[in-house]
């Protein structure tokens, strides 16, 4: 899959889009889910566009296939997965094994002192070092 900036936003007339959807997948059993690659370029390209140059992790938490992983990760200003392992500060699995993994965020208290980290503060503290 590869995102482009759309040139439209036809999920904007909900009266077309969900009929639409609905019946491309009419036929199909539940439960299923449904990527509206159009969508997700239109999100990719704007959350871009409001972090003016930062980088952007994707949270692996929120996006769990592989392909859309890759083709957002493709995009020039997306720089590695924001991941929740079992345990910290060693990320295990695909993001891993292929180097993508940025940051692994934890409220362990356990983990938070074993990385140095202090032990009181932000519920979300990252525990795999920045490469």
């Amino acid at each position: 899959m590869k995102l482009v900036r759309p040139s439209g936003a036809p999920w904007r007339d909900a009266a077309t889009w969900w009929p639409t959807l609905s019946a491309a997948t009419a036929a199909l059993d539940t439960p299923f889910g449904v990527l509206a690659a159009e969508a997700l370029a239109a999100n990719a390209f704007d959350l871009l566009d409001r972090a003016r140059g930062t980088p952007i992790r994707v949270a692996s938490k929120s996006v769990r296939v592989r392909s859309v992983l890759d083709a957002v990760l493709e995009l020039p200003g997306y720089r590695g997965i924001l991941a929740w392992p079992t345990r910290c500060p060693r990320p295990s699995g695909w993001p891993r094994r292929t180097g993508r993994t940025a940051g692994t965020p934890t409220s362990s208290s356990a983990t938070r002192a074993s990385t140095g980290r202090r032990s009181r503060g932000s519920p979300a503290t990252s525990c795999w070092p920045r490469g």
